[in-house]
């Protein structure tokens, strides 16, 4: 029975080291929070000026929303009650993709680009909003007796997952920041399809890592 227990144990252990190792991060990440505001507010200022293109705008608006975003989950991770942080990640995740199709409708409408890009803007949103979901589904699919036999790592694992927002760690800043680069380059369409294949790649071939790692393969 111990055997079986630290078997089961062993994948939850790994992963909540995993979950650990980001958190010396995420400190880094939330110093800039406030240049997520700043540098967007800016950029506007200079569009307005007609110093800016637009597809430049669009790029520091979605790299901004990235930084200050990421800068916020950190800052919340200890004060916001448990609801407040999922409830907060939701919206994260929900205006992640609202982002990046209205980047797509953009370019689509405004731009005069093919059909393409708002697909490939859709499957972005979808990238990055699924992968967040992932996280979720894999909590919940932890068989109830292995829950119920590890009660305080399942604790610890769901608190840490509340604190990154994601299982994997790099997701968002894979699929928002190569589809941010596409807009600077002026090739969104480039962008986007970088950010869909990068972030599904990412994914998968993290996720075959962990299950290869945690000796269930």
């Amino acid at each position: 029975m111990n055997l079986e227990n630290r078997s089961h144990n062993s994948p939850l252990t790994e992963l909540i080291g995993i979950l650990r190792q980001r958190r010396g991060v995420r400190p880094i990440i939330a110093r800039f929070a406030a240049a997520g505001i700043v540098v967007p507010v800016g950029a506007m200022f200079l569009y307005t000026l007609g110093l800016l293109p637009v597809q430049v705008l669009l790029a520091v608006v979605l790299s901004g929303w990235l930084c200050w975003s990421s800068g916020r989950m950190e800052l919340q991770r200890d004060s916001a009650a448990e609801a407040a942080r999922r409830s907060s990640l939701v919206a994260t995740h929900t205006l992640d993709a609202a982002l990046l199709v209205g980047a797509g409708l953009f370019c689509h409408l405004v731009w005069e680009l093919s059909s393409a890009v708002m697909a490939l803007a859709v499957a972005a949103a979808m990238t990055n909003y699924l992968a967040y979901y992932s996280g979720i589904a894999f909590l919940k699919s932890v068989p109830a007796p292995v829950r119920a036999a590890s009660a305080r790592s399942m604790v610890e694992l769901d608190h840490a997952f509340l604190a990154t927002g994601s299982i994997w760690g790099a997701e968002r800043e894979i699929v928002l920041g190569l589809s941010a680069l596409g807009l600077l380059a002026g090739q969104p369409e480039i962008g986007l399809a970088a950010a869909v294949a990068g972030g599904n790649c990412y994914w998968v071939y993290k996720s075959a890592h962990f299950w290869l790692k945690a000796g269930l393969q």
